[in-house]
């Protein structure tokens, strides 16, 4: 397997549609070879091998390794293989046809029902040669081996059909080509390099004078020459049907990718551990909280002494206990409307929180300074004076806290349309490299 489809396997597992589509189209061929080996029919082999990839959609997420790629479609295909139950084939037609028995229609079918009882791994490389049509090259590419590697799996496939055939005369024990000596050996993968035309003229030459020496080799290259020479008419009628990975994309449930949950949420940092700008908010507010009563005192003694008795004088007969009344409710209300974020977002200034600290306070002030006071000059500072004051101050505050969330919300509407700027690539030269490839559509 070589790079390019490791990263395709790679995208399959992190939901990447396309990439398991090009999947399909690459390994159908190999999950039809692996069904057939488990099924021994070319027509079920093809239901299973339809079958075997919504299981392998399935479980990809949870390859941990995309180097098993091809363990993970062996397994779909065996699991299928057991829910999918053989079709009676149809009645065979040699017994009312003569033309069915001719040598090469007989040598045919020896020849298929030899590769469905070949057991060798190797009968894949074969399958996929003669059946689903790959070259050498890419049976070695989806296999990750070597050329030379994928051409001996043929070889050693082809010298077995030639004996389990009985094209190469009677044996009680198919050979294995590995334990061949070295000139039977060179001279099955020499026909095998000689159909693939990458024999050269010295090879040619040399095959040719050990069959001429020797007539149990040359009935053994005879009839590796004979299955190479048939397979192809023999298996090409069983090639995966043209729509086969239109179906195999249709039966995959569509899966929305998943983001990556590698990049960590800033708001549960800021919940578990606070920061400087909250111990800032909190220790202002407690200032605030002294202070606000201590301003309140200083600031009715100043008023009952100076301007008390003018200002007893002149507002006494309008404020009536009504209107002392409204003054508070604004002053509350106000309050109630101002109230900071528990939590000071960016750029939030502290000094609103020593505000409304102060405020907060010296409302609460008044109400024990009534209850308490026995001045009648201060209670009619604090009527007159202190408190409509304190309650213009709190209608002020609403307005600054309103202009804080103004600023706040233009700010995130920046922030999320710079996003959608960087995220949307206007123009060919800003589009990257993986996006050129247009996406194909999914059936």
């Amino acid at each position: 397997m070589n790079e390019t489809l490791m990263q395709n396997v790679y995208k399959s597992i992190r939901g990447d549609r396309t990439a398991l589509r090009t999947l399909v189209e690459r390994y159908g061929g190999a999950a039809y070879a692996l069904a057939y080996s488990e099924t021994k029919s070319f027509p079920r082999a093809q239901r299973v091998a339809m079958r075997a990839w919504p299981r392998v959609a399935e479980k990809l997420p949870h390859l941990a390794e995309p180097e098993r790629f091809l363990e993970l479609l062996a397994e779909a295909v065996r699991s299928v293989t057991k829910n999918t139950p053989a079709q009676p084939d149809k009645a065979s037609l040699e017994s009312s046809h003569s033309i069915l028995k001719t040598g090469k229609v007989q040598a045919r079918r020896a020849l298929r029902k030899a590769l469905g009882d070949c057991p060798r791994p190797e009968a894949n490389a074969f399958f996929l040669r003669f059946v689903e049509g790959l070259s050498t090259d890419e049976i070695a590419e989806l296999y990750g081996v070597e050329p030379t590697v994928a051409l001996e799996a043929q070889a050693a496939i082809c010298l077995d059909l030639a004996y389990r055939a009985g094209l190469a005369g009677p044996s009680e024990q198919t050979p294995p080509l590995e334990e061949l000596p070295a000139d039977r050996h060179e001279a099955v993968i020499s026909c095998v390099r000689q159909a693939e035309s990458s024999l050269d003229d010295d090879g040619a030459h040399r095959l040719s004078s050990m069959a001429q020496t020797d007539p149990d080799l040359r009935r053994e290259i005879e009839a590796v020459r004979t299955v190479l020479s048939l397979s192809p008419a023999t298996f090409a009628a069983h090639r995966l049907p043209a729509e086969f990975v239109r179906e195999a994309m249709q039966g995959i449930p569509f899966i929305e990718p998943k983001a990556p949950a590698s990049t960590p949420s800033p708001r549960p940092t800021q919940a578990s551990q606070p920061s400087g700008d909250t111990m800032s908010a909190i220790a202002l507010s407690v200032v605030g909280l002294i202070l606000g009563p201590l301003l309140t005192l200083i600031t009715l003694n100043i008023a009952a002494s100076f301007f008390g008795t003018w200002i007893g004088t002149w507002t006494a007969p309008p404020f009536t206990l009504s209107t002392w009344a409204f003054v508070l409710t604004l002053g509350v209300v106000s309050l109630a409307m101002a109230r900071p974020p528990l939590v000071p977002p960016k750029k939030w200034p502290m000094g609103f929180y020593l505000a409304y600290a102060c405020l907060l306070s010296a409302g609460v002030t008044f109400l024990f300074y009534l209850d308490y006071s026995s001045s009648s000059a201060h209670v009619t500072a604090l009527w007159s004076c202190v408190a409509p004051a304190w309650a213009v101050l709190c209608l002020g505050l609403v307005g600054v806290r309103w202009q804080l969330d103004l600023q706040m919300l233009e700010a995130r509407l920046d922030a999320r349309f710079r996003r959608l700027e960087t995220a949307v690539q206007v123009g060919p030269d800003t589009v990257k490299p993986e996006q050129q490839v247009s996406t194909p559509k999914t059936p």
